[in-house]
């Protein structure tokens, strides 16, 4: 058929020699009750500077093509490209086989000849004699989305944190992971992270380093560490402003190590550097840097050589203050350091000896802080606050604060007045955590990045304006949100608990997401959830239904209420119907489709109806679609339907009117075609290039950015992470 030779990438010339032979065939003798007719189109188009990423191309034109049934070509037109325009009408002079029939059309955008983008679209097509028709194409363009898979700061240890309250950040570079030493440069926003897009060179990747504020020259400054060729004494600046780390070279500079104490003497505008280990062992030597020269300071006394130490400076008395470290033994001894002398402070009921803990001053108290850390035997998740003369205990750790960890982050946030612990070690886990003291309390900020998965739930929140996602085969407890830019963690530990197979639903009426069900190691789940986009709540129900995983669910808008259809129990398959209301359960008696699992369901608010389709029978996939009215469910008898499948998702799109199927699984093979629904019929959508096959993906209608969001699945090499936006 001839529309192969332009899907091989035929340039323009070729492509339109070729079409124009094809079309005058149709029109050849042996083709008596055809009839002539014009196509006129109306696709949406994008703006060079829009959804297709051809802002660095420069699009002359478009190809139209018209095939029917038989991948026959009845109709071909090339036109320039409308620059700056977003939608068109144009007229394709076509040739049709019948009165009604089933045309595919084929648009391409061309660059210099070279096609840089092909989109393919079903239509209907009408003729009666001569008269021109109106036809209205589905287009249909995913868009892959960025920033959703750096939501926070990746586990790690020994990296450095410190604070720059010109920019109002925390910044961290470095430290080590499970795939060796790191580089990167991240900045902590207002409880967020995002990595930072460094301009020119940064230090080399290395872990054990130590960072600071200087005061005086408005930059962090950074020193040492251990990196891949052995223990580094380069001194670096970055510059939170520009974005950029430089080199600084100096005549003398202190010998490498790594796991050394750095602090930031602001009164005299010094940066402090106290012991480490070398490749000569530990060391007990102690060196100031003025922003240009580093100088090594003679003292009579100092404390005994250590490493894995760690110091802060206390503005209010101006002393640096140093505790703990390890030197073959594990060390608990408090020294201060006035900018001449070193001297060991007797304090009492101090933390217990320990290295790789965390330290910081905190300003609105007067107070230095001291979090974790540990020995060989023990780690610690204590914070202790240090006044000049005594040690006071101020949290033990445990349920509702940081695990007990070593080689933590930690930097102090002047503007919100708060400490923050970063990442660390627990056990043999790397934590991925960020969490914050207020001075009376710890409050958990940030997570892991967004993990793979698929079998999670997913339901946008109109009052909010934000896609809410929980659960599934990640099997963490972390809530997410969308806001149209980057996924948010929300909350943690506390709520429904890793699961997957749960439903999710919002309900408008009550401005409250509802989760119901699910599994956990494979035993399903009757418990019922509310989101108000601050916390998780319980709700007890006079009845509920039975426990289940893989079930559907959608909000009636018309009748404010969640329907709940099937699932899989642990007695098999289920087909009962519930509606969620008023904050309880009630089943409803009506016959509807068969028992099933991994369907989908979704609210068509223009026909006021919930629509399901597919899923796993008893017997194998289903493609069989019905609606629901609040009274009694109905099967359609559509003339055209997508392949049996399950692990389908659905949403109804505001702006079609049409209710939007991508994906699922038949029998062992994904998919990744696109249907939509009107009501009575389907039709294929072809958006060009779609997200990769998938099944077990969430989808949900963002009104406030007018576009189905897609989240995740499993793909057919594993579990997916991807964003996807399509209209």
């Amino acid at each position: 058929m001839c529309i192969a030779r332009l899907l091989r990438g035929l340039g323009a010339v070729a492509a339109v020699a070729a079409l124009s032979a094809c079309a005058r065939d149709t029109t050849g003798p042996g083709h008596a009750g055809r009839f002539d007719a014009v196509l006129r189109l109306a696709p949406v188009l994008p703006s060079l500077a829009g959804r297709w990423g051809l802002d660095s191309v420069q699009v002359d034109s478009l190809q139209i093509a018209v095939t029917d049934a038989h991948g026959d070509t009845i109709g071909f037109i090339g036109v320039r490209f409308p620059a700056g325009q977003d939608s068109v009408v144009i007229e394709v002079p076509v040739t049709l086989g019948s009165a009604v029939e089933s045309v595919m059309v084929w648009i391409d955008m061309l660059s210099g000849g070279r096609v840089v983008f092909s989109q393919r679209l079903r239509a209907v097509a009408s003729s009666t004699s001569r008269d021109v028709q109106n036809v209205l194409l589905e287009s249909a363009i995913w868009t892959e989305l960025e920033g959703g898979e750096e939501a926070a700061l990746s586990g790690r240890v020994s990296l450095a944190a410190a604070y720059d309250p010109v920019q109002g950040d925390v910044y961290v570079f470095g430290g080590a992971s499970g795939g060796g030493l790191l580089d990167e440069t991240w900045e902590y926003s207002e409880g967020e992270w995002q990595r930072v897009a460094v301009e020119g060179a940064s230090p080399a990747a290395r872990s054990g380093h130590a960072m600071v504020w200087d005061a005086a020259h408005h930059v962090v400054v950074l020193f040492g560490g251990a990196t891949a060729t052995g223990y580094a004494n380069d001194t670096w600046r970055f510059d939170g402003g520009a974005r950029t780390w430089t080199k600084v070279i100096t005549a003398v500079s202190p010998p490498g190590r790594g796991y050394h104490g750095l602090a930031y003497d602001s009164a005299r505008g010094r940066v402090v550097l106290f012991g480490g280990h070398s490749a000569g062992g530990y060391l007990s030597d102690t060196w100031e840097f003025d922003g240009t020269t580093w100088t090594q300071v003679p003292v009579a006394t100092a404390p005994p050589a250590r490493a894995i130490v760690q110091m802060a400076y206390d503005a209010g008395r101006g002393r640096t203050v140093l505790f703990g470290g390890y030197s073959g033994s594990f060390l608990g001894d408090t020294w201060e350091y006035d900018g001449a002398t070193w001297r060991q402070i007797a304090a009492t009921l101090g933390p217990t000896a320990r290295a790789a803990h965390a330290m910081v001053y905190d300003p609105a108290r007067g107070r230095v802080l001291l979090f974790g850390g540990g020995n060989l035997s023990t780690r610690q998740g204590d914070l202790w606050a240090f006044d000049g003369a005594t040690w006071t205990r101020l949290s033990i750790g445990g349920a509702g604060a940081p695990s007990a960890r070593s080689l933590a982050g930690f930097a102090f946030d002047t503007h919100r007045g708060v400490a923050v612990v970063i990442s660390g070690v627990s056990g043999l886990t790397l934590e991925s955590d960020t969490w914050e003291w207020d001075g009376a309390s710890w409050r958990q900020r940030a997570s892991a990045p967004l993990l793979p998965r698929g079998d999670h739930s997913m339901a946008f929140d109109s009052r909010r304006g934000v896609v809410v996602m929980y659960g599934g085969s990640a099997g963490d407890s972390v809530t997410w949100e969308f806001d149209g830019i980057a996924w948010r963690p929300r909350a943690f530990a506390a709520g429904p608990g890793p699961r997957t197979g749960a439903v999710m639903a919002y309900d408008s009426t009550r401005g409250v997401t509802v989760l119901f069900g699910g599994a956990r190691s494979g035993s399903p789940l009757q418990d019922t959830w509310e989101w108000n986009g601050v916390l998780w709540i319980r709700v007890t129900t006079p009845t509920a239904p039975p426990p289940r995983q893989r079930a559907a669910m959608a909000f009636d808008a018309g009748r404010g209420r969640i329907v709940l259809v099937g699932g899989e129990a642990a007695s098999g398959k289920l087909g009962d119907t519930w509606e969620y209301y008023a904050g309880a359960w009630h089943q409803v008696v009506a016959s509807g489709p068969p028992a099933r699992s991994a369907h989908t369901l979704a609210y068509d608010r223009t026909r006021s109806r919930v629509l399901l389709f597919g899923g796993a029978g008893t017997a194998g996939d289903l493609g069989d679609t019905w609606t629901y009215d609040g009274a009694a469910w109905s099967q359609v008898a559509a003339a055209h339907a997508p392949a049996a499948r399950q692990g389908a998702s659905m949403a109804f799109e505001v702006g079609r009117g049409k209710t939007i199927l991508f994906g699922g699984q038949s029998g062992s093979t994904k998919r990744d075609d696109i249907w939509a629904f009107d009501g009575s019929d389907w039709v294929e959508l072809y958006p060009g290039e779609p997200p990769v096959a998938r099944s077990g993906a969430a989808l949900a209608y963002d009104g406030r950015r007018g576009a189905v969001i897609l989240f995740g699945g499993a793909g057919t090499a594993g579990p997916l992470a991807d964003t996807w936006m399509f209209r």
